[in-house]
C-alpha cells in the first residue's frame, strides 16, 4: 500500500512539474525541411513555424542571410499569421538551393523573444543536413556535342489566323 501511494504521489508531482515547465516559455519554434538530398541547382523547402501568446511576449524574427556555408536561399515566402484568440503563430517558406556538390548544413535561426515582464530569451530552430548531389557522368563515353538549330517545316495552315485577319482587315 505504502509502494502504491510513493508511486501515486511521484506520478502527481511529475505532471505538476511538466505542467509548470510547459507554462513557463510560451513561444516555441518549429522546422521541416522537405528533402536531405537535392542534385546541383534543385531546392529543398525550409518550413518555419514561430508559435507564442501575444499578450506575454513579442517575437523577433530571425535575421536571414542569403548565403550560409556555401547554400542559397532563392525564395523567402512571406511571413504568414494565424491568430487563435491570444496565440499567434507566424510560417515562412524559404527555398534553398547548392551549386556546388557536398554535404552541407542549414543553421538553426535564432529568434529573440521580448516577454512583457521579464528576461529576454531566444528559441531557435534545429539544423539539418541538405547532400547536394552531382549529375552522374559516364566518361567511359565520348563527348557529345551540342545540337545544331533544326529546321521547322511550316505550312498554310500555321498561317490560317492571320490570313484570316487580313481578310477582315481589308473588307472593313
Amino acid at each position: 500500500m505504502k509502494a502504491l501511494a510513493t508511486k501515486f504521489s511521484s506520478f502527481l508531482l511529475f505532471i505538476l512539474f511538466s505542467a509548470v515547465a510547459s507554462f513557463a516559455q510560451d513561444a516555441k519554434v518549429n522546422a521541416k525541411i522537405d528533402a536531405t538530398q537535392v542534385m546541383v541547382g534543385d531546392q529543398a523547402r525550409l518550413f518555419i513555424e514561430v508559435q507564442h501568446n501575444a499578450k506575454q511576449s513579442r517575437i523577433e524574427w530571425a535575421p536571414m542571410p542569403d548565403t550560409f556555408n556555401t547554400l542559397e536561399i532563392v525564395e523567402k515566402g512571406k511571413i504568414d499569421t494565424v491568430r487563435q484568440g491570444d496565440m499567434v503563430t507566424y510560417k515562412q517558406r524559404l527555398l534553398i538551393t547548392g551549386f556546388d556538390s557536398g554535404a552541407y548544413t542549414v543553421p538553426s535561426f535564432i529568434f529573440p523573444v521580448i516577454p512583457a515582464n521579464g528576461t529576454p530569451y531566444t528559441i531557435q530552430t534545429d539544423s539539418f543536413p541538405l547532400l547536394v548531389q552531382t549529375v552522374a557522368v559516364d566518361t567511359s563515353k565520348g563527348y557529345k556535342d551540342i545540337k545544331g538549330i533544326i529546321a521547322v517545316k511550316s505550312t498554310w495552315k500555321d498561317y490560317i489566323w492571320y490570313i484570316v485577319g487580313a481578310l477582315i482587315f481589308i473588307v472593313l
